[in-house]
């Protein structure tokens, strides 16, 4: 594997991760505001919506870590570049 495949795998293990809690937190937090705004039961159409949310997060997730592709460290999906440990300070 080059390096360059290497840091795709990387990149795209990271994107996955990041994707997937996004869509399950964004579920999970559609569903407790309809429970905590006093709905009872959960139907097709509240739990469909509550996926579209779920949806939108996890795509603004994407759209974020196909950007950091190309600004940052081009091996992660975050924004921030990343700090080599030989380019930290030293503790002392």
């Amino acid at each position: 594997m080059t390096p360059t495949e290497r840091s795709l795998a990387v990149w795209a293990k990271d994107t996955a991760e990041r994707v997937g809690a996004t869509f399950v937190g964004g579920f999970v937090a559609a569903i407790t505001v309809t429970s905590a705004a006093g709905v009872e039961t959960l139907d097709l159409s509240r739990a469909s919506l509550a996926v579209g949310i779920a949806g939108a997060a996890a795509l603004a997730s994407l759209a974020k870590a196909l950007l950091a592709r190309y600004v940052g460290d081009s091996a992660s999906a975050s924004l921030a570049p990343s700090l080599r440990v030989e380019e930290a300070e030293p503790r002392g």
